[in-house]
Protein backbone atom coordinates (compact mmCIF):
# COMPACT_ATOMS: atom_id res chain seq x y z
CA UNK A 1 0.00 0.00 0.00
CA UNK A 2 1.11 3.48 -0.76
CA UNK A 3 1.29 5.99 1.91
CA UNK A 4 -1.08 7.94 0.13
CA UNK A 5 -3.60 5.06 0.84
CA UNK A 6 -5.50 2.07 -1.81
CA UNK A 7 -8.26 4.46 -3.03
CA UNK A 8 -6.74 7.93 -4.22
CA UNK A 9 -7.50 8.58 -7.94
CA UNK A 10 -4.72 11.54 -8.97
CA UNK A 11 -5.50 13.81 -11.88
CA UNK A 12 -3.48 16.12 -13.51
CA UNK A 13 -4.37 18.79 -16.22
CA UNK A 14 -5.50 17.92 -19.38
CA UNK A 15 -3.10 20.71 -20.25
CA UNK A 16 0.03 18.94 -19.82
CA UNK A 17 0.26 17.26 -22.93
CA UNK A 18 2.91 19.50 -24.01
CA UNK A 19 5.15 18.86 -20.77
CA UNK A 20 4.85 14.82 -21.54
CA UNK A 21 2.37 13.90 -19.02
CA UNK A 22 4.77 15.31 -16.13
CA UNK A 23 3.39 17.51 -13.62
CA UNK A 24 1.12 18.62 -10.70
CA UNK A 25 -0.69 15.70 -9.52
CA UNK A 26 -4.07 16.10 -7.31
CA UNK A 27 -5.81 13.83 -5.26
CA UNK A 28 -9.15 14.55 -3.25
CA UNK A 29 -10.98 11.15 -1.81
CA UNK A 30 -13.97 13.71 -0.57
CA UNK A 31 -12.03 13.51 3.20
CA UNK A 32 -11.93 17.02 3.73
CA UNK A 33 -8.38 16.43 2.38
CA UNK A 34 -6.26 17.64 -0.86
CA UNK A 35 -3.26 15.79 -1.98
CA UNK A 36 -0.54 17.17 -4.13
CA UNK A 37 2.28 15.13 -5.81
CA UNK A 38 4.84 15.52 -8.48
CA UNK A 39 3.78 12.71 -11.50
CA UNK A 40 7.95 12.33 -11.90
CA UNK A 41 8.13 11.11 -8.53
CA UNK A 42 4.64 9.46 -7.38
CA UNK A 43 6.23 7.19 -4.66
CA UNK A 44 7.82 10.67 -3.73
CA UNK A 45 7.04 13.63 -1.06
CA UNK A 46 3.25 14.58 -0.98
CA UNK A 47 1.69 18.13 0.21
CA UNK A 48 -1.23 17.43 2.58
CA UNK A 49 -3.74 20.74 2.83
CA UNK A 50 -7.23 20.97 3.69
CA UNK A 51 -9.64 22.13 1.32
CA UNK A 52 -10.15 25.06 2.39
CA UNK A 53 -6.34 25.61 2.22
CA UNK A 54 -6.26 24.36 -1.56
CA UNK A 55 -8.95 27.16 -2.66
CA UNK A 56 -7.66 30.05 -1.05
CA UNK A 57 -3.79 28.84 -3.06
CA UNK A 58 -5.41 28.29 -6.05
CA UNK A 59 -6.86 32.10 -5.77
CA UNK A 60 -3.63 33.40 -5.11
CA UNK A 61 -1.91 31.25 -7.39
CA UNK A 62 -4.11 32.75 -10.47
CA UNK A 63 -4.26 36.24 -8.99
CA UNK A 64 -7.85 35.92 -8.81
CA UNK A 65 -7.06 37.21 -4.78
CA UNK A 66 -4.42 38.78 -2.89
CA UNK A 67 -3.47 37.24 0.12
CA UNK A 68 -5.96 37.82 2.72
CA UNK A 69 -4.78 35.37 5.97
CA UNK A 70 -5.29 31.72 6.39
CA UNK A 71 -2.64 29.11 5.84
CA UNK A 72 -1.93 28.30 1.76
CA UNK A 73 0.81 26.49 -0.07
CA UNK A 74 3.51 28.92 -1.05
CA UNK A 75 4.67 28.94 -4.70
CA UNK A 76 8.49 29.78 -4.81
CA UNK A 77 9.43 30.95 -8.23
CA UNK A 78 12.94 30.13 -8.76
CA UNK A 79 15.40 30.13 -12.12
CA UNK A 80 13.52 28.26 -14.53
CA UNK A 81 11.37 26.38 -11.79
CA UNK A 82 8.60 26.21 -9.05
CA UNK A 83 9.01 25.12 -5.93
CA UNK A 84 5.61 24.23 -3.93
CA UNK A 85 5.89 24.57 -0.34
CA UNK A 86 3.62 23.87 2.60
CA UNK A 87 4.18 25.57 6.12
CA UNK A 88 6.52 22.91 8.22
CA UNK A 89 6.30 20.43 5.27
CA UNK A 90 7.62 18.74 2.24
CA UNK A 91 8.32 20.44 -0.83
CA UNK A 92 8.08 19.72 -4.50
CA UNK A 93 9.65 21.38 -7.73
CA UNK A 94 8.19 21.90 -11.03
CA UNK A 95 9.42 22.97 -14.66
CA UNK A 96 8.24 26.05 -15.37
CA UNK A 97 6.36 24.14 -18.31
CA UNK A 98 4.53 21.86 -15.65
CA UNK A 99 3.46 25.06 -13.44
CA UNK A 100 2.35 26.65 -16.20
CA UNK A 101 -0.36 23.68 -17.70
CA UNK A 102 -1.03 23.54 -14.14
CA UNK A 103 -2.32 26.82 -13.80
CA UNK A 104 -4.29 26.50 -17.16
CA UNK A 105 -5.75 23.33 -15.59
CA UNK A 106 -6.43 25.39 -12.63
CA UNK A 107 -8.36 28.41 -14.64
CA UNK A 108 -10.38 25.96 -16.52
CA UNK A 109 -11.69 24.76 -13.60
CA UNK A 110 -10.30 21.01 -13.42
CA UNK A 111 -9.04 21.28 -9.60
CA UNK A 112 -11.95 22.87 -7.95
CA UNK A 113 -12.62 20.92 -4.86
CA UNK A 114 -15.71 21.16 -2.19
CA UNK A 115 -15.46 19.13 0.68
CA UNK A 116 -16.79 15.63 -0.88
CA UNK A 117 -14.50 15.83 -3.62
CA UNK A 118 -13.57 17.44 -6.90
CA UNK A 119 -16.32 19.50 -7.83
CA UNK A 120 -16.25 18.41 -11.69
CA UNK A 121 -16.22 14.32 -11.11
CA UNK A 122 -14.20 14.13 -15.29
CA UNK A 123 -12.22 16.52 -16.39
CA UNK A 124 -12.50 14.67 -19.86
CA UNK A 125 -16.05 15.53 -20.34
CA UNK A 126 -15.05 19.81 -19.89
CA UNK A 127 -14.33 21.16 -23.38
CA UNK A 128 -11.07 22.27 -22.71
CA UNK A 129 -8.85 23.74 -25.64
CA UNK A 130 -6.33 21.67 -25.85
CA UNK A 131 -2.24 21.15 -24.56
CA UNK A 132 -0.63 24.43 -24.08
CA UNK A 133 1.68 25.00 -26.90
Amino acid sequence: MSKAGPSLRWRKSLLSGSTGGQCVEVAAPGDGLVRIRDSKDPDGPQLTVTVECWQRSLSRFTGQQADQGGQTLAADHEPGSVVLRQAGGAALSFTRREWDAFLAGVRQGEFAVTATGFAIASPAAMNLSGPLA
